[in-house]
């Protein structure tokens, strides 16, 4: 699957990051909507015999479980075709169209961290950041959205584990036959509301030191408070939800608990952080703004692949001719388009199972899907046995509980696996030129200024000791999820690339022109034409002409003006020859000519 770029190269070819999740997903969605089917028929069989309202428990059921089955079935048919189309990944700063100047904060943020070569990560907060950081020290270095998952995996795995200790303690060891019923019930409203909620949005469970001292109050309290009030309570009629309670702690506890390995199992040593950086001097004689010019030329002849850098910076280097003199500044930052790092993916279960960064993956979705099929099966349980005409048994609602938090439960730990099977690592290269200085503008003239030949004339923009610097580093990056944001996760030198970058703009800075002459093939026809005439008039007064191809070379050498060579003549007025200067009679006619 290519990068859709359009190049026959195949360094843009990115393998699908889902392709084993996606199998998994398939074997899923058909339990889910073999499950549906059976169902859907079984409660048909209800509905024709007339079994009043109480079939609509079993077609909630078996809509459910094909709604599920479509879900899982269209999330991994829209994975089959996995490419990056062009923009992708993300810029590390918005862009800026050809033609225009300007920079942004996320730029600005940028070419900090170029210039101090350090990458900014946020401390970590509270009792139990500071245990998990102090337990993995490299997960400060990580990605930021690899330490938001490991935080609030770590979060919610206290919170279940605690409740967990929590419910066996008040409903095993303190409960009796009268509280236990409402004990679980509690701790069950209790699990989806503040910890499960939680974990299916994304977010942490509330676990704090409140928290905390309100499970252990319940766990010895709870007991003796509800055997106090017990007959003021509406009876449950024996039902008792510990069954639901279990299978929601202890599933969403393994759960968890693979998600937090997963993650940090992807947690790598601290990455490397160095830029490079050239210093110069520059004198020139023409704009600074030819020098950014001159560096577009040459970040033109550096694209990966013929893919047009990203422009995040460009500041135009203003010199106004109306100014005698001022100060000036300018830079270009550009990212080259990010290659995707090979060994990204793996292709089969085997490969996944031995690599440490996917091991934990696949188990998850392997639970996950054992959940799902455990649901379904229940499902299917609940509708075979159900009878019309019995009430609602304790075990049947069991059934559905159960099956209900599982459901749950493998939902987010296959949107969590999601997350991190879309991982994807990039490298790219990234300039940053800046320049500063003060400048003046001069005139200055070339050609003999008495001469009706060749004369030009040029402002010229003067700089001295014009500061010069480089930065250059190579980036890697990384991206969960082909659309989400890009972080740069570490920063490595390329001292030969700027060393020559900056003898480059040097040397075509020095070697600048400010003598104007023209050049153009219509300017060397009209110098022809002004020579011919310039011998015609020198051969009518007497005189050698410069030849017509020698004007523009000689432009500068000072020359006698062919006016002044034609007053140096006196013609007679009878017959009009011309003689000497110091001649007082024509040599052709005897008459007497004038002073």
């Amino acid at each position: 699957m290519a990068y859709d770029y359009g190049s026959d190269s195949k360094t843009f070819d990115v393998a699908n990051p889902y392709k084993l999740q996606n199998r998994l997903h398939f074997v899923a969605a058909s339990a889910l909507l073999v499950a549906g089917l059976y169902s859907l028929w079984q409660t048909r069989s209800l509905v024709q015999a007339e079994a009043g309202a109480r079939w609509v428990a079993p077609l909630v059921c078996s809509v459910g479980l094909l709604v599920a089955g479509l879900w899982l079935a269209a999330v991994a048919a829209s994975r089959l075709r996995f490419f990056f189309g062009r923009g992708r990944p993300v810029s590390l700063a918005p862009e800026l169209a050809t033609g225009t100047y300007g920079s942004s904060r996320a730029a600005d943020a940028l070419k900090e961290t170029m210039r101090h070569g350090a990458l900014t990560y946020p401390e970590p907060q509270g009792a139990l950041e500071g245990l998990l950081y102090d337990r993995i020290p490299h997960l400060i270095t990580a990605p930021l959205a690899l330490q938001h998952q490991a935080k609030s995996h770590f979060f919610n795995l206290v919170a279940l584990s605690a409740t967990l200790a929590s419910f066996v303690f008040a409903w095993g060891l303190f409960g009796d036959p009268a509280s236990r019923p409402w004990v679980s019930l509690i701790y069950g409203v209790f699990g989806v509301f503040f910890l499960l909620r939680p974990v299916n949005d994304d977010n942490s469970a509330p676990i704090g030191t409140t928290p905390i001292v309100f499970l252990i109050l319940a766990a010895v309290l709870a007991p003796v408070v509800l055997n106090a009030i017990g007959s003021k309570l509406p009876p449950l009629g024996g039902y008792s939800m510990h069954m639901q309670v279990f299978a929601l702690l202890f599933g969403a506890l393994a759960v968890v608990a693979l998600a937090l390995a997963a993650t940090l199992a992807q947690v790598t040593p601290p990455p490397q952080t160095r830029t490079s950086s050239e210093l110069t001097r520059v004198n020139l004689q023409a704009p600074p703004a030819t020098l950014v010019d001159e560096l577009e030329r040459v970040m033109q002849e550096q694209w990966t692949e013929r893919v047009p850098n990203r422009r995040y910076s460009r500041l135009e280097p203003l010199t106004p001719l109306t100014e005698k003199s001022g100060s000036f500044s300018g830079e270009l930052l550009e990212e080259s388009q990010p290659v995707p790092r090979a060994g990204m993916v793996v292709t089969d279960f085997q490969s996944a199972l031995s690599a440490n960064t996917h091991r934990w993956l696949v188990l998850s979705d392997l639970l996950c899907t054992v959940m799902l099929i455990a649901a379904s099966i229940m499902v299917v349980a609940f509708i075979s046995a159900f009878d019309p005409r019995a009430p609602l048994a304790g075990s049947a609602m069991s059934l559905v509980g159960s099956a209900l938090i599982f459901g749950m439960v493998a939902r987010f730990g296959l949107r969590n696996a999601a997350l991190l099977w879309g991982r994807f690592d990039f490298t790219s290269e990234i300039t940053w030129v800046e320049m500063q200085g003060t400048y003046q503008v001069s005139r200055i003239g070339t050609g003999n200024q008495l001469s009706s030949q060749m004369q030009t004339q040029s402002d010229i923009v003067r700089v001295e000791s014009m500061t010069l610097r480089v930065w250059r580093a190579r980036l890697e990056s990384v991206v969960f999820g082909k659309d989400n944001s890009r972080q740069v996760t570490a920063l490595f030198s390329t001292d030969t690339e700027a060393k020559v970058l900056l003898e480059r703009l040097v040397h075509f800075g020095k070697g600048q022109s400010v003598i104007a002459a023209p050049q153009a093939v219509e300017d060397q026809r009209r110098l022809a034409q002004i020579g011919q005439s310039s011998q015609a008039l020198a051969a009518a007064v007497g005189v050698s002409a410069v030849p017509a191809a020698g004007l523009l070379a000689q432009a500068s050498v000072s020359t006698a003006p062919t006016v002044a060579l034609a007053a140096a003549m006196k013609f007679c007025t009878a017959c009009g020859a011309k003689a000497p200067v110091e001649a007082r009679f024509c040599p052709a006619c005897g008459s007497a000519i004038g002073a």
